[in-house]
């Protein structure tokens, strides 16, 4: 496809959109959203890592490959994600407009509205922390409960008959 019938330029967060945050597994709504997007705009992928040999492994293992650019953790990064985030949007925009955001982290999402850079804020249910969920419990979940919640998801992910498109 050439990039002149491409619509938008759209930039998507890899971790908590694409990846599970320190994780290796994909999130699947965040891969049906890529490759609904892939096919029509400009899609620049966004990390919070340095390591090119292991996302591009990554990427390449969880089909992730047809995007057009890719954003890293750069040395002059800073460690806040938000701060971090304008200024990978910068380097982004250097190479013309932006049209979207795609952002998993509700800090950067704020300083990214706040830079008035339009975002979406993804989120999914099973991969937010527990402590920004409506009625959160204090006390600690038994052990036997959270095996029990993982293999009730995976089991769901495994009969999901959308996956079977791929």
């Amino acid at each position: 496809m050439s990039t002149e019938i491409w619509g938008n330029h759209i930039a998507i967060v890899v971790e908590g959109v694409l990846r599970m945050p320190n994780d290796s597994a994909a999130i699947i709504p965040g891969l049906l959203l890529y490759r609904s997007l892939v096919k029509t705009h400009r899609i620049t992928l966004i990390f919070d890592s340095s390591d090119k040999k292991k996302i591009q492994y990554w990427l390449l293992m969880n089909g992730f490959t047809d995007h057009t650019g890719e954003i890293y953790w750069d040395v002059e990064d800073s460690d806040n994600v938000a701060i971090r985030r304008i200024s990978q949007i910068g380097r982004i925009r250097q190479e013309g407009p932006l049209s979207l955001v795609i952002e998993s982290d509700m800090n950067a999402a704020a300083a990214l509205l706040e830079a008035g850079v339009p975002s979406f804020l993804f989120l999914h249910p099973q991969y937010i922390h527990p402590d920004f969920l409506p009625g959160k419990r204090k006390e600690v979940t038994p052990w036997d409960q959270l095996y029990a919640e993982t293999v009730r998801q995976r089991e769901a992910r495994a009969t999901d008959t959308r996956l079977k498109d791929f």
